[in-house]
């Protein structure tokens, strides 16, 4: 679901879902570190068109996370 309303929102999601209830996945940030620390890494994803972990095209996705955010 998380991949379908992240690809295909406007063309098929917008006309058949009504509503929609998902409890995960979550990010929990460590005590020791601040919220910015994840600024630089994982809320940068969507920007290089990542919007899921380990989805059907990660193979693609992880080497352009290595080389763009390395």
């Amino acid at each position: 679901m998380f991949y379908g309303l992240a690809h295909r929102e406007e063309e098929f999601f917008a006309d058949s879902l009504h509503k929609v209830v998902m409890f995960a996945p979550c990010t929990i940030c460590p005590k020791d570190g601040p919220e910015s620390y994840w600024e630089d890494t994982l809320f940068k994803f969507p920007s290089i068109g990542v919007y899921d972990l380990y989805g059907p095209h990660w193979k693609r996705e992880h080497l352009e996370v290595c080389l763009l955010l390395g």
